[in-house]
């Protein structure tokens, strides 16, 4: 159950009078109270702080500090109706971001579950949820509803064990989520500026509540020392001045971050460092070897296919070009995450299908590749970019087929053959090649003289009804294509890549 983290700072304040062993709840539904149910606190899940801990992180609220109605209601009736042996009730609608899954009433097939199997009913506050809905999306790219985030963001903030103590270390966690019709790239950013990130830990279960703003989680149920010096204090204020914080936090003061300008095209390039040595020691062919560059296409689907919000990538010789939409909030923008992810998985792709491409070429030492992100703030700039990197295509491919031709057939060293290529325009070489080695740019694969372009394309793919008849479905998936993209054609084609200005 998500809940508003403003409600959940509220429940912190105490109600001095509650100081016995055991705390009534009572189950208020829309037909008003019922039989109250004594509810029984748990004792602490948490391991002792160190020694070294800030003695203010040590005082703990009140156990019998009085929960806000809003938070406590629907788990509290969960609860009461499971021992009572009601099969529904009414919950209290509580105004939260998760209002996707927020259900009216508690079904009875739950109830059922809940009598045959342990459940830990958990509350998490709406900064936990949508911070594990944001981590999903940048680790898995899968967008799912906040409501069904809430389940995961115990596992994020690594809890399991703490509410769960019986839960082996090797044992298997499954989080179940979902989508949502109420779910969006642009809702979920919204939600998630209105949270801290990193989230602070503000968690109950039972009568256990958890809180952790830096490294270390701190249980604030099961004690009463030094409780009524604190009732004055605001929720915020409390959240600050008893978590359990470290001395050494001050260093993270020293972090930037590098969030890159809203509204305007990404382009991360990637590029080989070294790579004139490399290939040599590897033997490619030159001026091309088609193998080469099929690696390196192996490599781009790899980082294109784990990244959904990349809508084109295009790539010629050492080099990757990987475009993200205006509206892409993909980790935050932040330049240096995205930098680095995208050259460690593309490097790491390239290393991992060498074989496949070169399986009788060991490699010899491992390659690398730097990156750098640009933005561009209009339509027009960044398909002049890319209009830029096929040019450049064109050109470095033409000079380097006259010029392995010269020293491959015409004999001449590399000098020489530099030396008659200066100053050459495009009409020279190509009377070069036709006259010299009969060769026709124009028949040249598009591979070589163009690049490479992916881009996700509907394609039919067979799939099994529930009565196991085969059926096609229309699916997304990465395609390479060799094709112009200087010219309007390609984009009158693929409008959905310009997306509503196309």
């Amino acid at each position: 159950e998500t809940h508003n983290t403003n409600s959940f700072q509220q429940a912190l304040l105490f109600d001095s009078t509650h100081s016995s062993d055991s705390e009534t709840a009572a189950d208020v539904g829309s037909d008003g109270p019922v039989e109250q149910i004594k509810i029984t606190a748990q004792p602490s899940l948490l391991p002792p702080l160190d020694d070294d801990t800030d003695v203010e992180a040590k005082l703990s609220l009140d156990r019998k500090a009085l929960l806000t109605r809003s938070e406590s209601e629907n788990v509290a009736m969960y609860l009461s109706r499971v021992r009572l042996s009601s099969d529904s009730t009414r919950t209290a609608a509580e105004p939260t971001v998760a209002t996707c899954l927020q259900s009216g009433s508690i079904c009875p097939s739950a109830l059922e579950l809940a009598r045959a199997h342990p459940v830990v009913p958990v509350s998490v506050s709406e900064a936990m949820a949508v911070e594990a809905c944001r981590r999903l999306l940048d680790d898995h790219q899968l967008l799912i509803e906040i409501g069904s985030a809430a389940a995961l963001s115990i596992v994020g903030k690594r809890l399991v064990h703490q509410i769960i103590p019986d839960l082996g270390s090797d044992d298997h966690v499954v989080v179940i989520v979902t989508g949502g019709a109420n779910i969006s790239f642009d809702r979920l950013d919204s939600c998630r500026q209105r949270f801290p990130y990193p989230a602070p830990i503000i968690a109950k279960s039972g009568h256990e509540i958890f809180m952790r703003m830096s490294d270390s989680a701190l249980s604030v149920a099961g004690s009463t020392q030094n409780s009524s010096s604190m009732c004055s204090a605001s929720p915020a204020s409390l959240l600050l001045k008893h978590m359990a914080k470290s001395k050494y936090t001050y260093v993270r003061d020293f972090e930037r971050e590098e969030r890159l300008l809203p509204n305007t095209w990404l382009v991360v390039r990637i590029d080989g460092q070294g790579f004139t040595g490399f290939t040599t020691k590897h033997g490619f062919t030159k001026p091309n070897d088609i193998r080469a560059l099929h690696l390196m296409n192996r490599a781009a689907k790899v980082v294109m296919e784990s990244m959904v919000e990349i809508v084109l990538a295009y790539g010629e010789s050492d080099e990757y070009s990987f475009v993200f939409p205006k509206k892409a909030k993909a980790y935050d923008r932040r330049a240096s995450k995205l930098i680095t992810l995208l050259v460690s998985k593309f490097t790491a792709a390239y290393v991992f299908y060498w074989n496949e491409f070169f399986p009788d070429t060991p490699l010899q030492f491992p390659p690398a590749f730097d990156g750098r992100v640009v933005v561009y703030p209009s339509d027009r700039i960044m398909r002049d970019y890319l209009c830029w990197r096929q040019a450049d295509c064109h050109i470095n491919n033409m000079y380097n087929t006259c010029f392995w031709l010269l020293v491959n057939q015409g004999g001449m060293s590399q000098r020489d053959a530099e030396k008659r290529l200066n100053g050459t325009l495009s009409r020279d070489k190509h009377e070069l090649l036709f006259s010299e080695f009969g060769v026709n740019y124009n028949h040249e694969q598009e591979i070589f003289k163009k690049g490479s372009v992916l881009l996700r394309e509907q394609v039919p793919i067979d799939v099994a009804d529930k009565d196991g008849n085969s059926i096609q479905r229309q699916k997304k998936v990465v395609q390479i294509q060799h094709c112009d993209i200087i010219g309007d054609a390609f984009w009158r084609e693929h409008l959905e890549i310009l997306g509503e200005q196309a």
